[in-house]
């Protein structure tokens, strides 16, 4: 076991800070396992659901283009999820990619409904 898998970004993933949300509530989200930064992120994400499809979500901020995270743990926040039921979010990432930072990074499962907490 020479090789280290996780090197230059191969095994970053992201991470929602709750597995729960109800539509039109904030979304915050965190970045890990990122061994080589900076790595820059859409402003614009999927919520994808098996049974709802896909719905494009954005970031809180100003401005166009791609935020960018400088270290691991590094959190973004979407501004309002729409109800989907169970899914979760792709990110896109943006060129110019570090070594080998994947095109898109895939949360944990969430659920995101319609009604209170």
């Amino acid at each position: 076991m020479d090789e280290n898998l996780s090197a230059g970004n191969a095994r970053m993933f992201a991470r929602t800070e709750f597995d729960r949300y109800v539509d039109g509530e904030p979304m915050t989200f965190a970045l890990h396992a990122l061994i080589v930064p900076p790595v820059r992120v859409a402003r614009v994400a999927k919520l994808v659901s098996d049974g709802a499809g896909q719905r494009e979500v954005r970031f809180e901020g100003d401005g166009k283009g791609c935020l960018q995270a400088t270290s691991t743990g590094a959190h973004f926040k979407v501004g309002e999820a729409p109800g989907i039921g169970w899914g979760h979010l792709v990110l896109t990432t943006c060129e110019p990619r570090p070594e080998r930072t994947p095109e898109t990074v895939e949360t944990n499962d969430i659920e995101v409904r319609a009604g209170s907490r």
